[in-house]
């Protein structure tokens, strides 16, 4: 997803000109942020600014504070704790066991095709026959 959606899917919350008004920002500048750059005439936003600013320092801090921000925790690429990865195998074996049944193929017919319980007994099964062309 581009940076400028997740902001004009944030300003759809609370509205632009409201986000304006908090920051003290005027309203068609915000606009622009949720606008994209296809018309090169909208600002660079604060999104992207923040993405540029991590690749010029080299600093992924930058992300452990905004995640602490917002109250998570910026995990990087095969850092996961070891206890999220006991979690997602536990996680994983119980959707497997949940979903085995309809997963697993039926058994296999008995040679000869189905048995009929009569037939055992001795008496005669009159079985459908499949209609022949």
């Amino acid at each position: 997803m581009k940076s400028y959606m997740v902001l004009r899917k944030a300003f759809k919350k609370v509205g632009s000109k409201a986000v304006a008004a908090e920051l003290k920002l005027s309203p068609s500048l915000v606009y622009q942020w949720s606008r994209g750059r296809a018309g090169q005439s909208a600002a660079a936003n604060p999104l992207d600014r923040v993405a540029q600013l991590v690749a010029l320092t080299g600093d992924a801090g930058l992300l452990d504070w905004l995640c602490a921000q917002a109250g998570g925790l910026f995990v990087r690429p095969g850092q996961l704790p070891a206890q999220l990865k006991e979690y997602e195998q536990l996680l994983f074996t119980e959707i497997e066991n949940t979903f085995k049944p309809l997963i697993t193929p039926p058994p296999a017919l008995p040679q000869g095709g189905p048995q009929c319980p009569f037939r055992r007994r001795g008496r005669r099964c009159n079985f459908p026959q499949p209609a022949r062309n």
